[in-house]
């Protein structure tokens, strides 16, 4: 724990003081990414950037539920021919139109996300498969 700083010490003085002694008794040897750059000192200047750090190493958003539909709509029609029944086409389709619908429900901006046509899918599947 570090100790008070004395009466009559000026501040940048009393830290230059803890630094140079946390460097004498090595603490600063040996750290993780030493030598390495410091992430997001590329000049950018975001004031959330720590929330948006935080955000992306938690997996979670924060988009909208409109932007996250259309996000989720455009990574399963990148691979939903490589489903392997018509069936799921529709099981699959059906479960993203219920997701758009209460995504565009939801407050946000107005960028509602079109319901997917199953029955344009399952054509274009079929036709995939020929």
């Amino acid at each position: 724990m570090t100790q008070r700083k004395p009466m009559g010490m000026q501040w940048q003085s009393w830290i230059d003081k803890q630094i140079n002694d946390a460097q004498a008794r090595g603490d600063f040897d040996n750290l993780s990414g030493q030598g390495k750059p410091i992430e997001g000192l590329d000049g950018r200047c975001d004031e959330m950037w720590w929330l948006k750090q935080k955000l992306g190493d938690e997996g979670l958003s924060a988009a909208p539920p409109t932007v996250q539909a259309r996000r989720e709509v455009e990574a399963w029609l990148k691979q939903f021919m490589a489903l392997p029944t018509e069936t799921r086409v529709r099981l699959e389709a059906a479960k993203l139109n219920e997701e758009i619908r209460i995504g565009n429900r939801n407050l946000g901006p107005m960028l509602p996300q079109p319901l997917l046509d199953a029955e344009d899918l399952c054509r274009r599947w079929r036709q995939g498969r020929r």
